[in-house]
């Protein structure tokens, strides 16, 4: 990643983490009298959670119960959605139009699809079936590539501004 990559992230990061910290601390940004902001991370997690039961269903049913393909599928494409999210958030919107958007689409839609606890349980399955390199692998790849799918759509957005 070059140094203007580089600080473009940081600075997308930030942003998502300060408004992030000012409404946990009780602020509000303007549009926030429009909705609750509850209620877009409600909205959004429902949505979320049901893209990710229909896309675990489909990989299940053509892949197979033998790795948790269902749930790997979702964090890496989780992973690269956010990516995005934050790109377009940062680059297109001020903070104050970016926060419902923030709220909908990362903290709810993305919040509820992706699968940490999911992901835990079955690497925990896993090794409680005495599968450690299959654990291993699922883990490292699990974690590793979502890092890189974020900074992918970071990268993407950046290259299609």
């Amino acid at each position: 990643m070059g140094g203007r990559v580089g600080a473009w992230a940081c600075a997308a990061r930030v942003r998502f983490a300060e408004s992030h910290h000012r409404l946990a601390a009780g602020g509000h940004s303007r549009y926030s009298a429009r909705m609750p902001p509850l209620l877009y991370v409600m909205l959004g997690g429902a949505v979320g959670s049901g893209f990710r039961y229909q896309i675990s269903a489909i990989a299940l049913r053509n892949l197979g119960p033998g790795f948790p393909w269902g749930t790997w599928i979702i964090n890496l494409l989780g992973g690269l959605l956010m990516g995005i999210l934050a790109g377009v958030l940062s680059k297109q919107f001020t903070p104050d139009q970016s926060e419902p958007l923030r709220l909908l689409m990362g903290v709810g839609v993305l919040g509820g699809f992706t699968t940490f606890s999911a992901f835990s349980l079955e690497a925990a399955n896993m090794l409680l079936r005495g599968q450690v390199l299959l654990a291993t692998t699922y883990a490292v790849s699990s974690v590793a590539g979502s890092v890189m799918f974020v900074f992918a759509g970071l990268l993407l957005t950046r290259a299609l501004a």
